[in-house]
């Protein structure tokens, strides 16, 4: 999409970036958005497909950035120089306990293929495993001092628009869970987790259809 300038900036007829909806046809919303559980980490141009799997029933996302910037001033002006420092990534989501996998679990289906490791009785268990995997029930997963914590893991997150076509695709890279919250309330009906997460880097990835 080309960009307009100034000059064509016509207040009265027109919106700022005409094109931006296309007719009120084409745009992007959550329920055209799906966060992934996916490998640890990939090299660049790397297509993930079949190597993906979505997350549900999450209420809601974030992804946030910080760059350290260091303003440094001189003795003889008042101008700053600018510089760029490393970036922190982190990521939040909250996710409804329903007939399944928590999201401790589910988070980790990308790094082991789709299928999670067997779990023992040790105290350094991450949870419980249903002993009738067939029924659905899942892996219940909370204690985040289990080891198994320790190894880092993916999350994908792919953006369409609503037509259907790809808008955006990254992987969020070598992400390690830095705290879990469990909320449970004597009026509610829903049970919700949140998690916080760290990231290392983003990579652009491909999806093939």
């Amino acid at each position: 999409m080309a960009k307009t300038t100034y000059q064509d900036w016509e207040f009265k007829e027109a919106h700022v970036e005409p094109d931006v909806l296309n007719n009120n046809e084409n745009f992007v919303s959550s329920e055209s958005i799906v966060i992934c559980a996916g490998p640890s980490y990939v090299d660049e141009g790397t297509d993930l497909a079949g190597q993906l799997y979505p997350i549900g029933i999450l209420e809601s996302a974030a992804v946030v950035q910080n760059k350290q910037i260091q303003q440094l001033f001189e003795i003889g002006s008042r101008k700053p120089y600018m510089i760029p420092g490393r970036t922190r990534v982190q990521v939040g989501l909250s996710r409804v306990i329903f007939n399944g996998d928590s999201l401790l679990a589910a988070m980790y289906y990308g790094k082991y293929s789709g299928t999670l490791p067997e779990q023992d009785a040790s105290e350094d268990s991450p949870g419980h495993a249903s002993n009738y995997p067939a029924t659905g029930e899942g892996h219940f997963y909370l204690n985040l001092a289990s080891s198994f914590f320790n190894k880092p893991f993916g999350l994908a997150l792919i953006v369409h628009d609503s037509e259907d076509e790809q808008t955006a695709m990254i992987l969020l890279q070598n992400c390690m869970v830095q705290s879990h919250q469990m909320n449970v309330g004597a009026n509610q009906t829903i049970v919700m987790e949140n998690v916080n997460i760290i990231a290392d880097s983003i990579q652009p990835i491909i999806v093939s259809a």
